[in-house]
């Protein structure tokens, strides 16, 4: 039976026995030497000046695991605070050398809470070497919540999720990273595979020979996504501000992906791997496509034409604005189980609305505005052009009860009404449906008593998709 360990350097003692909160070790590399497969090591808030190196591989079933204790949820004695693991001296000056955190080959072992999030633990002070060192070939390694800092390549391959890497060099290479964020001068990523994460480098911020990127976004750099030769392929992505948002000198692919204020939008340079930039779209760059200079790019193009942007404004501000409903849906890719997807929005997907309706993309579908013309009292209305939502928040104790209004009118509307929605985690969705004609104001309330304190969502929601339908909200009370 695998047992678990306690460390707390506010506490601890490594002549304890580490078994109990009230008997934690002192350091980590105590608890290095104890574990055994399926073992988890809590790991109290405090600074850690030590490099560890694991001993011990996991197995598939039984994974050892380091979960970081910053909010003393399982040390209930120690102080809350960051949990942080550092290569620097007692004068915080980084030491040469060494990992920060080394896997050592060991396969099976994991850092971090999976549903925790960000900020769980922080690794610092390695001047060269990797700050975490997962290594090629280990098998089962997986990151969690770790925000890490290095001169060079912060996290070796290995598995990542909610991390942040910030580096001189490289912040993450190889590997899988999912919802990570890389701070670079380099590479903020150097190949592997990357689902949801925004890089930002001075160089190129997705780099390398082999690599997948899915709804990443890349913000500067000389490239925004490199691909030099091998395979690269990239879905959904935005690069924003590069010199060149696709540079593709092997065989790349670019799937509803999206160039934001760069020089070059797409630049192709390989005659055998013509790049098919059929389905993506350009915002606000000098050029589309490179189409001169050495050597000469005629024929290094599937397409000759980039897709032009819908809906898309060249004003910075309001293109801003223009993304900002996107943040309100929730999205599926392809086809469902009860739909083919024939349009797709700018991303390349339908979005479903609240109420779980598949409509297509905001940008092709609906415009959330501002009105100035069409309102109750002297506040402006929420203009929502075809169906799409609004979305506000506010909180409630626990047993009181709320009460919220908002008056409605709209044109061309022939299918569902409009609709005020309020839901939260401990409150059953309630609904109030427009039943008039839209030519005179008509109010909704919505009423209700959380059991708990929570945060309540509140939504105005136009419902019908038809071309000409608007639907005008005011006086939200």
């Amino acid at each position: 039976m695998a047992i678990n360990y306690y460390v707390s350097v506010q506490r601890g003692s490594d002549s304890n026995d580490g078994l109990s909160q009230e008997t934690p070790y002192l350091t980590i590399a105590k608890a290095i030497t104890m574990v055994t497969a399926g073992s988890i090591v809590y790991i109290g808030s405090g600074c850690y000046r030590e490099k560890p190196v694991l001993a011990t591989a996991g197995t598939l079933e039984n994974p050892i695991k380091w979960i970081p204790d910053p909010n003393s949820e399982y040390l209930t004695s120690d102080n809350v605070g960051i949990v942080r693991v550092t290569c620097c001296d007692e004068n915080e000056y980084p030491t040469t050398g060494g990992n920060g955190w080394s896997f050592n080959g060991k396969n099976y072992n994991e850092i971090g809470d999976p549903n925790k999030g960000f900020g769980q633990m922080h690794i610092d002070g390695c001047h060269w070497g990797y700050t975490v060192n997962v290594g090629f070939s280990t098998l089962g390694t997986k990151c969690y919540g770790i925000t890490a800092t290095g001169n060079a390549t912060v996290f070796y391959y290995g598995e990542e999720k909610d991390c942040i890497a910030i580096a001189g060099n490289t912040g993450f290479s190889g590997g899988i990273q999912t919802n990570c964020i890389s701070i670079s001068g380099s590479s903020a990523y150097y190949a592997g595979i990357h689902y949801n994460c925004i890089g930002i480098a001075g160089y190129a911020c997705f780099n390398a020979v082999t690599r997948t990127d899915i709804n990443c976004l890349s913000i500067g750099g000389q490239y925004g996504f490199y691909a030099y030769s091998g395979v690269a392929n990239s879905t959904n992505c935005v690069a924003i501000g590069s010199s060149n948002g696709f540079y593709a000198t092997g065989s790349a692919t670019v799937n509803y992906c999206r160039a934001i204020n760069c020089s070059y939008g797409f630049y192709g340079r390989d005659s055998a791997n013509l790049l098919n930039t059929s389905t993506c779209s350009y915002v606000y760059c000098n050029n589309k496509q490179r189409t001169s200079g050495w050597p000469t790019p005629t024929t290094y193009y599937e397409t000759v034409e980039v897709a032009l942007a819908k809906s898309c404004t060249y004003y910075p501000i309001a293109l801003i604005a223009a993304f900002m409903p996107m943040l309100d849906f929730n999205h599926t890719g392809g086809s469902s189980d009860i739909l083919t997807y024939v349009a797709k929005d700018m991303m390349g997907y339908a979005r479903a609305l609240i109420d779980g309706v598949p409509h297509y993309g905001v940008h092709e579908n609906s415009i959330v505005g501002i009105d100035f013309d069409v309102y109750r009292t002297n506040a402006p209305s929420i203009r929502i052009e075809q169906a799409g939502q609004q979305k506000f928040t506010f909180f409630v104790t626990g047993g009181e009860e709320f009460s919220k209004s908002v008056w409605v009118v709209w044109d061309n509307v022939t299918g569902d009404k409009p609709q005020l929605i309020v839901r939260g985690e401990f409150l059953n969705e309630i609904t109030d449906t427009a039943s008039g004609d839209g030519v005179d104001w008509e109010q909704l309330t919505v009423t209700g008593s959380p059991t708990k304190d929570t945060e309540i969502e509140l939504y105005l929601y136009a419902r019908d998709s038809g071309v000409s339908a608007t639907v005008y909200f005011s006086d939200l009370s």
